[in-house]
C-alpha cells in the first residue's frame, strides 16, 4: 500500500468522512412541506438529539469497514478511541492483528504515523479545509461517529438553522447564500431526524470547494444509556466518488483508554502541499 492509500482511506474514517443510499430513493422521496412553520423550539430539538448519546466519558469501538473508489476496493479493521471533547485515536489494519497506521485528532491538530514505511506527518487542524476543502474538525468528527448534530460551517449556530416536520422525519438545515448573489447557494446542511430523536442521514453541499459529504445511519445499539450507531454509511463526492461503509462491531464506554501515539526519531516527515 502506498502513503496516498494509507491517508485516503483514513481521512475518511475522521471526515468521513459511502453508498448511494443516503439520498431519499426517487421512487420514494421524503417529503417535507415548505409551509410548516419553524418551531421556536428548535433548540430543543438539538438537545434532545445529541442527549441521548453524551452519558459516557470514553468511547471505545471495534470496527470494520469497506472502502471503495473507481479504482480500489478494499477492507479494513480498526479501533476509534474517544475521550469525549478532547482527543481521538485512530488505527486501521488490514486483519491478523497487524497495525499499519494511525491517527491523533485533538482540537488543535491532526497527526497521521505510517507504520509500514516508518513515516508521519503533524498538521494544525485546518488541515481538511486547506487540503480537501470540507470545514471538518474535532467536534464535527466526534458528532458524525456517534450520531450527534455539528454546525457546518463551524463557525454557524444552531440558532441559523430552519426546522421544518413532516409525520416522519424532522428537518434541520442551514443554508448560506452566496454573498454577491442571494439567489446562489454556497454551502447546505441537513440534518434528518427520525421521531425517535436518531438523526437517519446528513447531507454537506459545499458549492464553494464543489464537494458532497454524505452519512447515511442504518441502525443502532443501546450501551449504557447512550443510543450510539453501529452501522453507518459515509459518501464523499468530488472530483470522483469515495464510499466507506462501517460496521461498530463492540462499543465501550468509559473504558480506561491508552492514548499512544508514538513517533519514531529516525521516522520520515511527509511534507503536505496544499491542493
Amino acid at each position: 500500500m502506498k502513503y496516498q492509500k494509507f491517508l485516503s482511506i483514513f481521512l475518511f474514517i475522521l471526515v468521513l468522512t459511502s453508498c448511494g443510499i443516503f439520498k431519499p430513493k426517487e421512487q420514494d422521496p421524503i417529503i417535507i412541506e415548505t409551509n410548516v412553520e419553524i418551531d421556536s423550539s428548535y433548540s430543543d430539538i438539538f438537545d434532545t438529539i445529541n442527549i441521548k448519546n453524551s452519558d459516557y466519558k470514553t468511547l471505545y469501538i471495534k470496527y470494520a469497514a469497506h472502502y471503495t473508489t473507481s479504482e480500489q476496493n478494499l477492507n479494513f479493521y480498526g479501533t476509534i478511541r474517544i475521550v469525549k471533547d478532547s482527543i481521538m485515536l485512530l488505527t486501521l489494519s488490514p486483519g491478523f492483528g497487524i497495525e499499519i497506521g494511525r491517527v491523533l485528532i485533538s482540537k488543535d491538530s491532526v497527526k497521521f504515523y505510517n507504520n509500514m514505511q516508518n513515516s508521519y506527518f503533524k498538521e494544525d487542524i485546518t488541515y481538511f479545509q486547506t487540503n480537501y476543502g470540507l470545514a471538518i474538525d474535532f467536534n464535527s468528527i466526534q458528532a458524525i461517529v456517534t450520531n450527534n448534530t455539528f454546525a457546518y460551517p463551524n463557525f454557524r449556530h444552531f440558532s441559523e438553522y430552519e426546522h421544518k416536520s413532516d409525520s416522519s422525519f424532522n428537518l434541520l438545515q442551514n443554508t448560506v447564500f452566496n454573498s454577491q448573489d442571494d439567489s446562489k447557494i454556497d454551502i447546505l446542511h441537513q440534518f434528518f431526524v427520525k421521531n425517535n430523536n436518531l438523526i437517519d442521514s446528513l447531507h454537506i453541499t459545499d458549492n464553494i470547494s464543489k464537494k458532497k459529504f454524505d452519512v447515511k445511519y442504518n441502525s443502532f445499539q443501546k450501551v449504557g444509556n447512550n443510543i450510539f450507531p453501529d452501522k453507518l454509511n459515509c459518501l464523499l463526492v468530488d472530483k470522483g466518488v469515495t464510499a466507506l461503509n462501517f460496521n461498530f462491531n463492540k462499543i465501550y464506554i468509559d473504558k480506561p483508554l491508552n492514548i499512544r501515539f508514538n513517533i519514531p526519531s529516525n521516522a520520515k516527515e511527509i511534507i503536505i502541499s496544499n491542493n
